[in-house]
C-alpha cells in the first residue's frame, strides 16, 4: 500500500516536472511576459492606484485651502497620471519594481506625470491656466545674483 502511494506520488511528480518544463521553457526562451497576461496590468493595482491619488489630492487640498477637492476634478487628474504611468511601464511588475528601488522614485514619477496632466487640463481649464500663469512667473523670475564674498587680500587692503 506504500509502495503504490509512492509510486503514485513519483509519477505525478513527473508529470508536473514535465510540464512544467514545456510551459516554463517556452516563456523563458521568448522573454519577460507581464503577470496579467496581455493587458499588463490588473483592474486592481489600476483601481487602487487611482483611490490612494484621490485620497492623497483630497488630503492636499484640505490641508492647503481647507476644502476637498471635487471628486470630478480629482479623478480625472488620477485617472490620467495612473494612464500616463500605465503608458510608461508595460507591467504593473515593472513599475512595483521602480518604485520599491528607491523610497522617493514613485513620488517622483507621480510628480512628473502629474504635472503632464494639469498642463493636459485634467484638472479643468482654469487649474491648467493658473499652472501655466504660474510657471511663466516663475521663469520669468531672475535668480538673484550671488553677491561675491571678499577675498582676504580685499579686506586688507581696504
Amino acid at each position: 500500500m506504500i509502495n503504490q502511494g509512492k509510486s503514485t506520488l513519483r509519477t505525478i511528480s513527473r508529470w508536473v516536472f514535465t510540464l512544467g518544463l514545456f510551459y516554463f521553457v517556452p516563456l523563458v526562451a521568448e522573454g519577460k511576459e507581464c503577470e496579467m497576461g496581455k493587458i499588463g496590468w490588473g483592474s486592481a493595482p489600476i483601481t487602487v492606484m487611482v483611490q490612494e491619488c484621490f485620497k492623497n489630492l483630497d488630503m492636499a487640498s484640505r490641508r492647503n485651502w481647507n476644502a476637498p477637492i471635487r471628486p470630478d476634478i480629482g479623478f480625472a487628474q488620477c485617472a490620467c497620471v495612473t494612464d500616463y504611468i500605465r503608458g510608461e511601464y508595460e507591467c504593473q511588475e515593472d513599475y512595483s519594481a521602480h518604485a520599491n528601488e528607491h523610497p522617493t522614485n514613485a513620488a517622483k514619477t507621480i510628480t512628473k506625470f502629474s504635472h503632464q496632466c494639469i498642463k493636459n487640463g485634467a484638472m479643468g481649464p482654469e487649474v491648467k491656466k493658473a499652472y501655466e500663469e504660474d510657471e511663466q512667473k516663475s521663469k520669468n523670475m531672475k535668480a538673484p545674483t550671488e553677491k561675491k564674498s571678499p577675498s582676504w587680500d580685499d579686506i586688507i587692503n581696504k
